[in-house]
């Protein structure tokens, strides 16, 4: 685990747009990491097992050596005629013995004295004279001239430079009309939510996220929360609701304190709707100071970071959004009614995930962080969030081998996806 994450590491700093002279020194720091791993790994890891050629690499030797063994056998049969038959015959003997060895797997070990390994530690002085690696990189042009290769046995070998370049055009051609058709699917696909409401516009790259505009698709707070009083995610749906509207109105600082029933009800739902919405758009600058737009849906790419509270051991939160809305609010305490303007306000639904404090994680424990959601029974398991405060989307990935619960939230048609069947993954790994 240890040649993995180090790997990882190298691999991503190696292949950022952007160095600067720290990350050029956290490049040095991670080949000398490298190393050391990969030695050790050698040494201790590859030592305790005895490894084999796989029966593919058998077979591609035992090919390569009987084709040797036939030119060889030709040479041989000339040179045989000044021979004795006894000193032939033995030599014949010989032979075959050596290739019924070589048809057998041979042991195969880790094989770090080679060129590619070697170069590694040439990586940062070769940044720093020429630039990032996606400047000199050869992989794109590498990978073109696989694909087109590809065609060559579809032509007549006689002209098949004019042949390829026929296949060429021909696809490029039919990707075309592909795009186009796919173009004219999507058009008659927007009836729902997601595209029909104009989240399929363009947004201002000045605003932080957007969230359409459209008000269609909308539920009744009580009629939806009686519909739903058995799924334990609907639990006090309503009050949270409102104190957290409260809250982002400057009612008090998102602290431990407990609202009044006569202060929550200062703060009137329009109608007592909520408006559904299927997507928000997370408008966010990449390390290599480009723009760029999260989209997420409660129902894929859902997991979102937020920045913790200082003295946190963890510098992020992360929630898992369950619900995208937005609600028509007026605020009562405003002293006359003239001053009582609507306002809408967007909110997301989430379902928390907790920081797993007692596994050793990080750069120094060459790990990934590890996150698990919250327990049901918890009064902080669901929630409700500003978009403002989100960071972008995160991803992260089930720890696979400590299995599936149902133990840490009953049965719930609204927190959990179609395809999750009712339960959860103890945990997740936080991609860094």
């Amino acid at each position: 685990m240890d040649l993995l994450f180090v790997l990882a590491t190298w691999h991503a700093l190696a292949k950022l747009r952007l160095h600067t002279p720290t990350t050029l020194n956290d490049l040095d720091k991670e080949t000398s990491t490298l190393g050391k791993v990969a030695r050790q790994f050698k040494s201790v890891v590859c030592s305790a097992f005895q490894t084999k050629e796989l029966p593919r690499e058998t077979a591609a030797r035992a090919r390569r050596a009987t084709a040797v063994s036939s030119k060889r056998n030709a040479t041989k049969s000339r040179i045989n005629v000044g021979k004795g038959k006894a000193r032939a015959a033995t030599d014949d003997e010989n032979e075959e013995q050596g290739d019924t060895i070589s048809k057998s797997p041979r042991a195969k070990d880790l094989n770090i004295n080679t060129y590619k390994f070697h170069a590694l530690g040439d990586y940062v002085d070769s940044i720093k004279r020429f630039g990032p690696t996606d400047n000199t990189s050869t992989q794109t042009g590498e990978s073109e001239h696989r694909r087109v290769k590809r065609f060559a046995p579809r032509t007549t070998h006689k002209d098949y430079e004019a042949g390829i370049s026929k296949h060429v055009q021909r696809e490029a051609l039919v990707n075309s009309m592909q795009e186009k058709l796919a173009s004219l699917s999507e058009r008659k696909k927007r009836t729902g939510p997601s595209l029909d409401e104009g989240n399929s516009q363009p947004i201002s790259p000045l605003d932080h996220h957007a969230v359409a505009v459209s008000q269609k698709n909308f539920l009744d707070i009580d009629d939806w929360a009686r519909a739903n009083r058995d799924d334990p995610a609907v639990k006090n749906f309503k009050p949270r609701l409102h104190e957290h509207l409260l809250r982002r109105a400057g009612a008090a600082p998102a602290d431990e304190r407990v609202f009044t029933i006569p202060e929550l009800s200062q703060i009137v739902i329009q109608h007592h709707r909520l408006y559904v919405h299927q997507s928000v758009r997370i408008n966010y600058t990449t390390y290599d100071m480009r723009r760029a737009q999260d989209i997420i849906n409660p129902n894929f790419h859902s997991d979102i970071v937020l920045l913790a509270p200082k003295g946190d051991i963890h510098p992020y939160l992360y929630a898992r959004v369950i619900g995208i809305f937005h609600v028509n609010v007026v605020d009562h305490r405003l002293p006359s009614a003239g001053n009582r303007r609507t306002e809408r306000v967007h909110v997301l639904w989430v379902r928390w995930y907790s920081f797993d404090e007692e596994r050793k994680s990080g750069w120094r424990h060459k790990r990934l962080h590890r996150v698990g959601f919250v327990p049901g029974d918890d009064s902080n398991a669901f929630d409700f969030v500003n978009p403002a405060v989100v960071v972008r989307a995160t991803h992260l990935i089930p720890a696979f081998a400590t299995g599936l619960t149902s133990s840490l939230l009953a049965e719930s048609r609204l927190a959990r996806r179609a395809d999750e069947e009712n339960s959860d993954y103890w945990w997740y790994y936080v991609n860094m």
